[in-house]
C-alpha cells in the first residue's frame, strides 16, 4: 500500500507483478465545497480511511506500507518560517502550516506504529535533507522500536534518484523496520555533470527545482520551481526495484512486539485502556468522532460499556 502516492508508480510495477495494491493521494479526489477529502490525512475521513487500509494488510504473511510523506514545513528551504531545527522540531506554533505539518507528522507515526504491530513492514521516504528525523514523536517511535528489536531494528537509507531515471539527482532517504531497505541505494552517483552538459548542448535545458531571488530587504531567499513539483513522483525503475526487494523487507522486518504469555480478551483488554489524549497535535479525538457519528456504525450492545461515552 501506498501513502501520498501521487502517480503511483511504485504502485503501477506491484500491481504488474500481481500483488494486491492500495494507493492513496490527496489529489485523487476533489471535493464539493465544505466536504472532506477522504484522501487527505488532515481530515478525519483521511485518517480513518487511513488506518482502515492499514488494517486491510496481511497480518499473517506480513506487508509493505509505504509512505512518501510530503510536507514542506519540514524542508530547510521553509526554516525561516516554519522555525523548525534539530533543536526545535516542533516549528513555529503561530503559523497554520506548521500546526498541519505537526498534525499530519503525527498522524503518519502512529499509522506507522500501526502498521509495525499488524505485521507489517514500513518504508517512510523523505527528501535528502528534511528535518522530519528530528520530529520528536518519529524519534520516540523509532526509539521503541531499538527497544524492542535491537538498535538494528530502525534502518536509514540514503539514495541518488537519479540513478532510477529521475530528472535531476536529488538525494532521497527512507526510514524502514527492515534492513532490506538498504538495498534501494546503487552508490555513488557519477557522471551526472557530463550528462548535464551534453543535454545543454543539444539545447535542454537543466531542470531547476529551486528559485534563489533577494527581497525587498536584499536578503537571499529560495522557493520552489514549478519542476519540484514533478521531481516527488518516483521514476518506474524505483517502483521495480521495490518489487524486486519485496519478499526480503517483509522477511527481514523487526520491531512487532511479543505477545504476553497469558493473552487477555478482547473485552479485557478495552476495559483496562486508558483513553486520556496524549498526542494532541494530531487531533485524533476528532477521527474518533467522526467515526462515532457514522449513519453505518453499528455497536454491539455488550461492547458498549466498555467505550468511552466522552472524549
Amino acid at each position: 500500500m501506498e501513502f501520498f502516492a501521487g502517480k503511483a508508480e511504485a504502485t503501477r510495477m506491484f500491481h504488474e507483478s500481481h500483488y494486491r495494491t492500495a494507493k492513496l493521494d490527496i489529489e485523487y479526489m476533489q471535493p464539493k465545497p465544505n466536504e472532506m477529502n477522504p484522501m487527505d490525512l488532515l481530515s478525519d475521513a483521511g485518517m480513518g480511511l487511513a488506518v482502515s487500509t492499514v488494517l486491510l494488510g496481511d497480518h499473517i504473511n506480513g506487508f509493505v506500507s509505504h509512505f512518501g510523506l510530503k510536507c514542506s514545513s519540514f524542508s530547510p528551504v521553509n526554516a525561516g518560517t516554519s522555525g523548525r531545527t534539530p533543536c526545535t522540531p516542533y516549528g513555529n506554533f503561530h503559523y497554520t502550516s506548521v500546526l498541519e505539518g505537526n498534525c499530519l507528522a503525527s498522524r503518519v507515526v502512529l499509522l506507522l506504529a500501526l502498521v509495525v504491530c499488524l505485521n507489517g513492514t514500513f518504508i517512510l521516504e523523505q527528501p535528502g535533507n528534511s528535518m522530519f528525523e528530528y520530529y520528536q514523536r518519529f524519534r520516540d517511535f523509532t526509539q521503541k522500536l531499538m527497544e524492542i528489536g535491537g538498535r538494528h531494528t530502525v534502518q536509514r537509507v540514503g539514495w541518488w534518484m537519479a540513478m532510477y531515471g529521475g530528472p535531476t539527482p536529488k538525494r532521497h532517504v527512507a526510514y524502514s523496520n527492515s534492513p532490506a531497505i538498504s538495498r534501494i541505494n546503487l552508490g555513488r552517483l557519477e557522471g551526472w555533470d557530463q550528462k548535464m552538459k551534453a543535454q545543454e548542448a543539444a539545447g535542454a535545458p537543466r531542470v531547476q527545482t529551486c528559485i534563489q531571488y533577494f527581497d525587498k530587504k536584499n536578503q537571499r531567499r529560495y522557493k520552489g520551481a514549478p519542476a519540484l513539483k514533478a521531481s516527488e513522483n518516483y521514476p518506474a525503475d524505483f517502483g521495480k526495484k521495490l518489487v524486486m526487494i519485496y519478499d526480503d523487507l517483509i522477511a527481514q522486518k523487526s520491531g512487532l512486539p511479543a505477545l504476553p504469555k497469558d493473552l487477555p480478551c478482547a473485552k479485557e483488554t478495552f476495559a483496562s485502556m486508558s483513553y486520556d489524549d496524549l498526542w494532541q497535535e494530531a487531533d485524533v479525538v476528532s477521527v474518533c468522532h467522526w467515526l462515532r457519528g457514522g449513519r453505518d456504525v453499528s455497536i454491539p450492545k455488550d461492547w458498549k460499556d466498555l467505550l468511552p461515552k466522552k472524549l
